[in-house]
């Protein structure tokens, strides 16, 4: 369970709703986007909180879906959406990067923060089949010879 002291979470909510209460933006122009990205960052470092990718799309008023089509140019052709997405999110990656280097952040919580939000984070295993093995469909000897038969044919 989290380890919160008294005043932890009221410091939390405190800065969600920083954001939530700000005046909505046209976040179709990029110029009031960038503003937005600067003014959650500054907020971060003044009130000395980890930025996350949920707190600046609370900050811009947008999904976190959006925001994630943005960095991929699915749902904006303007060049300038996709640039801040990338650049803004490069600085949270490598927050949390330095975060779980130095022993900031609980290494469980940093692993699941970096495997969903930034891009070639994964759990990798790979399985090897050998024959016999649990995984190895076993066909019976007449199923065999017809596959054989078939690829045989074709062969020719």
């Amino acid at each position: 369970h989290p380890q919160t002291k008294k005043g932890d979470n009221a410091k939390f909510l405190r800065n969600a709703l920083a954001s939530y209460n700000l005046p909505t933006i046209d976040i179709g122009d990029a110029k009031a986007v960038e503003e937005r990205i600067g003014w959650y960052f500054n907020h971060c470092l003044e009130n000395d909180c980890k930025p996350g990718i949920a707190g600046l799309c609370n900050a811009l008023g947008i999904t976190r879906m959006t925001f994630f089509n943005w960095q991929s140019k699915v749902t904006r052709d303007r060049k300038e959406h996709h640039d801040l997405a990338v650049r803004a999110k490069g600085i949270i990656e490598e927050l949390y990067e330095q975060y779980m280097m130095n022993g900031k952040i609980n290494p469980v919580s940093g692993i699941f923060l970096m495997k969903n939000n930034f891009d070639g984070y994964y759990d990798r295993q790979d399985v090897v089949l050998t024959p016999g093995s649990p995984l190895d469909p076993q066909k019976d000897e007449a199923e065999l010879k017809r596959l054989y038969a078939a690829n045989d044919v074709e062969d020719e």
